[in-house]
């Protein structure tokens, strides 16, 4: 009973308006769990910095600048990366000039499963690169520049289909 007494009032308190402003903000209940009264609810996702989804790109986007969120899935060569989110799969190019070096690092020494946020420009693959398997499979992305949102721990295993683990492992 006093748990339902409890929500009702957290319901109540977040939901009433504070002062003379239209947006909503954090109620008189909030206060006492050391939230400010005055602390306005975000308008939107701080994670909204992406332009496209990973799955979402094709050859009509040639020459566009974009922005992307994603897990590294893989990494070949410290030359490309496959980046994925919930929408597929998309491949980019990690830059191999020094003037680029901080984005390498940070790129090349990520573990795989990080969340990386990487921004470039969207090119056609060389001829003979490309991946038919893939509705990507068209593009790439050259990065400018790259950022670490959430670093993995290193994992005991590739994440692959052909990768058969032991129980010795887990």
């Amino acid at each position: 009973m006093y748990f339902l007494s409890w929500l009702s009032q957290l319901c109540r308190g977040l939901s009433r308006p504070i002062g003379r402003t239209a947006q909503p903000t954090w109620g008189s209940f909030s206060r006492s769990l050391a939230l400010s009264s005055q602390r306005r609810i975000p308008e939107f996702n701080s994670f909204v910095a992406r332009t496209n989804t990973c799955g979402e790109l094709r050859s009509s986007h040639l020459g566009q600048e974009v922005t992307l969120c994603g897990w590294i899935q893989y990494r070949r060569q410290n030359i490309f990366l496959v980046l994925r989110d919930c929408h597929g799969l998309v491949q980019v190019v990690i830059p191999q000039d020094e003037t680029a070096a901080s984005v390498k690092k940070i790129l090349c020494e990520a573990p795989l499963e990080s969340v990386v946020q990487v921004s470039g420009t969207v090119i056609s693959r060389p001829p003979g690169q490309e991946n038919a398997k893939m509705p990507t499979g068209e593009i790439e992305i050259k990065v400018k520049t790259a950022e670490l949102l959430n670093s993995c721990k290193k994992l005991p295993f590739e994440i692959k289909d052909f990768v058969k683990v032991l129980t010795s492992v887990i």
